[in-house]
């Protein structure tokens, strides 16, 4: 099956078959869900979040249903069931108010190359809780280390996954690095409050405030933390 939709002849041995919109994958499907987002834009305006949660192949769900020997590559089945769940909770958890009255969500799951699914989602907040200053921000969204022990588990989180690098001087040859340039603009500047850029883009609090954590004899700062919800 294929959806002829440019206007082309079509040859002897050929006919001419246009998939519905209810068929997943087809141009009328991915124009219509186009479409659909966009009457959403139109009506609530632009989202006031933007979060994205990645497939961990370490979640204990996942682990404890391979057998002896087995890794999340052997079974993507698992892997995308337990994906499914983690979105309908995290969803679910968001209806709920978890960062104030949700009006609408918009959310589109891809795959990395390493075939793990990750879900990129808008939320659209009630306007008496659209985000004002920055103190609202700080409440859910840091970009810096957690002190390890006052929040020994979610530094132990963060130390592990949300960390860039290394890179640069210390290694040059990272995937990050672009004609010895940093393609992904990190280590960031020290900051010490959260303030908007010209564009609108949010530039996150990143005290220089002694926090250290060194792996594999890279040092990595508040300059290095990818922003996360605690």
């Amino acid at each position: 099956m294929y959806d002829r939709h440019d206007g082309e002849d079509v040859g002897p041995l050929e006919h001419k078959l246009i998939l519905p919109s209810f068929h997943v994958g087809s141009f009328r499907f991915i124009t219509q869900l186009f479409q659909d987002a966009m009457a959403i834009c139109r009506h609530f305006h632009k989202p006031d979040l933007f979060l994205t949660m990645t497939a961990n192949p370490k979640w204990p769900e996942i682990i404890h249903s391979l057998f002896s020997g087995q890794t999340a590559t052997d079974h993507p089945n698992i892997v995308l069931w337990v994906f499914e769940q983690k979105k309908k909770a995290l969803l679910k958890l968001i209806d709920n108010g978890f960062f104030g009255t949700t009006v609408a969500h918009i959310h589109t799951i891809e795959f990395q190359k390493r075939d793990l699914p990750h879900i990129y989602l808008l939320i659209f907040l009630h306007p008496q809780h659209h985000i004002q200053d920055s103190y609202y921000i700080n409440s859910m969204i840091s970009a810096q280390l957690p002190e390890p022990q006052l929040q020994p588990l979610l530094f132990a989180k963060v130390t592990k996954y949300m960390l860039h690098g290394s890179c640069g001087v210390d290694n040059p040859q990272a995937k990050c690095m672009v004609n010895g340039k940093y393609s992904k603009h990190f280590p960031k500047e020290y900051r010490k409050r959260t303030d908007w850029a010209e564009d609108s883009y949010l530039l996150y609090a990143r005290p220089d405030n002694g926090l250290v954590f060194e792996c594999n004899g890279a040092r990595f700062t508040n300059q290095y933390v990818v922003s996360y919800c605690p």
